[in-house]
Parts: structure tokens; C-alpha cells; sequence
């Protein structure tokens, strides 16, 4: 477990402040979900959670984490109509979740991470539970057709460290999970990431019942791809190795 040292955030509120080694160029959000309640502060930027409906707090990876207790709710960004500061022409978010259920929302799908929702110019992170797939899954266009898979079906009650990526240069998106392997979309999509897009953590913005059930934390969002090395800091950085 990692010593919380305290940090300013823009509004004034004392948080952990991140663990040494962790990459800053690029990270353009960061929200360590240490709160209790309500707002999630956005230690970076201004991009505070307002959450959808009450999402509580529970033990997280490093410190607390965001806890809901069904896939029903989400956290808003605090744009208009919950827009995302974001202009990069590449994406990758990496996180902590530990599923309380998985499947149990709208379609069998949980998500995790949806900037722009379910069209073209997007980044998804989910687990898919219909169709028999039952995995984490990262997408961008909106067919859903151009998609990466992590082969290995989770469970519940258990730690996962995702990192999901959009490569503006080829357009394709990859997920790693827990240090291990990369996988790729096999093919591209025609889809750019679009500027400042309606987003929501926990949820997609085209339903709530798509929503994430269980505990997530350590949510981070970079507008540029990640090294191997960078990435492998992440991971170890919430005691995964």
C-alpha cells in the first residue's frame, strides 16, 4: 500500500498525491477517487465527477476507491452535457477496478470508461458480457466491429489494472491488463478522436445501465501513447508486481 502524502488540488482539497515513477507528461486527468461522497476532484485539470446518483467509497487498490452498488449510475464530467477537456489525437486511460458484478447491465455489457459514447471518434472500455464474449474490451468505432479483446475472462472480487489506448497514427485501440500482454485491433478504423466529448466515468453517455458495478480507482487519462516502461510504472505503482 502506498503512503499517502498530501497535495493540492486547484480547489483547495487534500489528496494523496501520486506515487513516484507514476508518468506525468501528457496526463491531462487524473481523479484517485480518495473521496467518501460526492464529488471526485480531478488533481490535474478541472474535470471534477459529479456523480449521476450516490456513489459511495470502499477500500480501492491504493488508498479508497469509488464503490457503487449496482450498474446504475455513473460519474459527469462538469462540461455541458458532461463534456471532457480533451484535444490530443491519441488516448490512453489506465486504471483500477475489482467487479462486484459483471454482465448485469443493460446488453451484459459494464462500462468502465466512454469518451463520446457509442460513435464514431471514441474510446470505450468495458466488459462485454453478451454474445457469449464475457471480457474487457476497448473500442472506437461505433460498429463496434474494430475492437480489442483481453482473452482472459475476469471474475468478480478481484484487482484488475487496465490500460487502454487509441493510436491516432493507426487508428487502432489496444488493451494490457496487469502488466501483461498488448492486444491490438486487427483492423482500423476511419474514426479520429474527437475534441472535448461528452464523457463518463463508470458509465457510457448513451444509457446509465451500462454502468460499471463494483470499485474503480486510480483513474488517469493521457493525451499521447504510453511506453512500455511507463506503462509497466502505472502497474507497479498500485502494488501490482
Amino acid at each position: 500500500m502506498l503512503t499517502a502524502v498530501s497535495t493540492l488540488t486547484p480547489v483547495g482539497r487534500r489528496l494523496p498525491k501520486m506515487a513516484a515513477g507514476i508518468p506525468t507528461a501528457g496526463l491531462v486527468h487524473e481523479w484517485l477517487m480518495e473521496e467518501a461522497s460526492g464529488v471526485r476532484y480531478d488533481t490535474i485539470g478541472t474535470d471534477h465527477l459529479t456523480a449521476s446518483a450516490a456513489i459511495g467509497s470502499a477500500a480501492g487498490k491504493v488508498g479508497t476507491a469509488a464503490s457503487t452498488a449496482a450498474a446504475d449510475r455513473n460519474f459527469v464530467p462538469p462540461g455541458v452535457g458532461g463534456l471532457m477537456t480533451f484535444s490530443g489525437t491519441s488516448m490512453t486511460v489506465s486504471l483500477w477496478c475489482n467487479a462486484a458484478g459483471l454482465g448485469d447491465g443493460t446488453a451484459n455489457q459494464n462500462y468502465l470508461f466512454s469518451y463520446a459514447g457509442n460513435v464514431n471518434g471514441s474510446l470505450n472500455l468495458l466488459y462485454w458480457g453478451n454474445l457469449g464474449v464475457n471480457k474487457f474490451r476497448v473500442y472506437n468505432d461505433a460498429s463496434g466491429a474494430k475492437v480489442a479483446t483481453w482473452p482472459t475472462t475476469p471474475t468478480t472480487g478481484a484487482w484488475y489494472h487496465i490500460l487502454a489506448w487509441f493510436d491516432g497514427a493507426d487508428k487502432k485501440c489496444s488493451i494490457r491488463v496487469d502488466g501483461g500482454a498488448v492486444y491490438t485491433a486487427a483492423s482500423a478504423t476511419s474514426a479520429a478522436l474527437g475534441v472535448n466529448k461528452e464523457t463518463r466515468v463508470m458509465g457510457t453517455p448513451f444509457a446509465p445501465g451500462y454502468s460499471w458495478h463494483g470499485l474503480l480507482d486510480q483513474v488517469r487519462v493521457y493525451d499521447r501513447l504510453l511506453s512500455t516502461p511507463e506503462q509497466d510504472a502505472l502497474y507497479n505503482g498500485g502494488s501490482g508486481a
